[in-house]
């Protein structure tokens, strides 16, 4: 019962972050494009979710995704929710439902930050 309430914490929290979200225009100064895979989410709480936690998520049928395409364009795919996004490299934000919210890439990562709330999304292989 534990692991469900928190299954669904998370995604409350993740569909409250990309509502909440901002993002930006189109620039050309790193490369993104691909296909990622949530791996991490840290809330403003500090709760942070574990490896188990996204693998019981997969194994319910929730994955949260993430395609950049490379014409600025990109698809935040949150548990079923698809939801249409731009990007600016030079800028490094997200334009997400009209609003901007930053982002870093480290080592082949995206960080989607809004306040302390954050989506870590890796590259993976698309199905």
């Amino acid at each position: 019962m534990k692991k469900i309430l928190s299954v669904l914490l998370i995604t409350v929290m993740v569909l409250m972050l990309a509502s909440c979200g901002s993002g930006g225009g189109s620039g050309k100064s790193l490369d993104i494009t691909g296909y990622y895979e949530l791996t991490g989410l840290t809330s403003s709480s500090g709760t942070e979710t574990t490896e188990e936690d996204i693998q019981m998520l997969k194994e319910l049928g929730l994955v949260a995704t993430l395609e950049c395409f490379e014409d600025g364009t990109a698809v935040l795919d949150l548990f079923g929710e698809k939801m249409d996004l731009t990007y600016d490299t030079q800028k490094m934000i997200f334009v997400i439902e009209g609003q901007e919210t930053k982002f870093n890439y480290d080592g082949g990562k995206i960080m989607i930050t809004e306040g302390d709330d954050s989506l870590t999304f890796t590259p993976a292989e698309k199905p």
